[in-house]
C-alpha cells in the first residue's frame, strides 16, 4: 500500500474548504446574533412607547379638572415670565377662556388642573400644568416649570419619534367629532382662544421607530395611538 501523505495542492484546498465552511457558520451566528438585537431593541421600544403613551393619556385626560367652579382659577398659570424653564413652555399670559389648555398645537399641549382645589395653579402643588412637546425625534415633559425632560427617543435611546407634519403628536376634534387642529394652535389669538374651549377629545399619536445602530437590521416605524375624552374640559366653568 502506498503511504504517500497529502499534496499541497490537496491541502490547500482542504484549507480553503475549511475557512468557508467557517465564514458560513459565523456569517449565520451573526446575523442571528443581530436579528435577536433588533427584536430586543424593538421590544424595548414598544414598551417605551406604550408607558409614554398611557402617562400622557392619563394626564391630558385631567385637563381642565377643578373642583370649585371658579373660572378665575385658570388666570393663575404662571407665565413665561416666571422662569426660564416656563419659557420653554412657551407660555404668554394666562387667557381664562382656554382653562384648562392653554397651548394646542400639532406637536405641543399645555394642561393645566386644580388638584387641590385652592384656586391656584401650580406650587405649593406639583403637577397642576404640564407640558408636552415633540422636538429633535424626542418626547419632553415639562411639569411646572420644571424644565424640559426627554420621555421618550432621542438621539442614542435606541427609540426615534418619526411623526410626520401628515402625523402629528396631537390631534384636536370637537363635539360633532370634526378635526379642528387648525383652528386651535399654540399661538395667542382670537381664533385659538375660541376655539380651544370646542375641544372635546384629543388623539394621541406616537410613530416610533428603532435607532439603528452599527449593522443592527433596520425595523419598520410602527404607529400606536389613542384617543383621549376631556370630560373636564367640557364641564369646566
Amino acid at each position: 500500500m502506498k503511504k504517500n501523505g497529502f499534496t499541497l495542492i490537496e491541502l490547500l484546498i482542504a484549507i480553503a474548504v475549511g475557512l468557508i465552511i467557517m465564514a458560513a457558520v459565523y456569517g449565520v451566528m451573526n446575523m442571528a446574533q443581530h436579528s435577536s438585537s433588533s427584536i430586543d431593541r424593538k421590544t424595548l421600544t414598544q414598551q417605551d412607547t406604550r408607558a409614554v403613551l398611557n402617562l400622557m393619556a392619563m394626564e391630558i385626560r385631567m385637563a381642565s379638572f377643578t373642583r370649585r367652579n371658579n373660572n378665575a382659577v385658570w388666570t393663575t398659570i404662571p407665565s413665561a415670565a416666571s422662569t426660564p424653564a416656563c419659557t420653554q413652555m412657551g407660555l404668554a399670559t394666562p387667557v381664562a377662556v382656554r382653562k384648562g389648555i392653554q397651548l394646542a398645537g400639532a406637536n405641543e399641549i399645555l394642561i393645566a388642573m386644580d388638584l387641590n382645589a385652592d384656586n391656584i395653579i401650580g406650587p405649593p402643588s406639583s403637577n397642576e400644568y404640564i407640558y408636552y412637546k415633540l422636538e429633535e425625534q424626542r418626547i419632553t415633559r415639562n411639569v411646572t416649570c420644571g424644565g424640559n425632560q426627554t420621555i421618550l427617543g432621542g438621539a442614542g435611546s435606541s427609540t426615534l419619534v418619526v411623526n410626520t407634519v401628515a402625523t402629528p403628536l396631537f390631534t384636536y376634534f370637537d363635539e360633532d367629532g370634526q378635526d379642528i387642529s387648525a383652528a386651535v394652535g399654540s399661538a395667542p389669538g382670537s381664533t385659538s382662544d375660541t376655539n380651544i374651549p370646542l375641544i372635546r377629545r384629543i388623539r394621541i399619536t406616537i410613530v416610533a421607530s428603532v435607532e439603528k445602530q452599527g449593522s443592527q437590521f433596520g425595523v419598520k416605524p410602527i404607529t400606536y395611538t389613542t384617543d383621549v375624552l376631556v370630560k373636564n374640559h367640557v364641564l369646566s366653568p
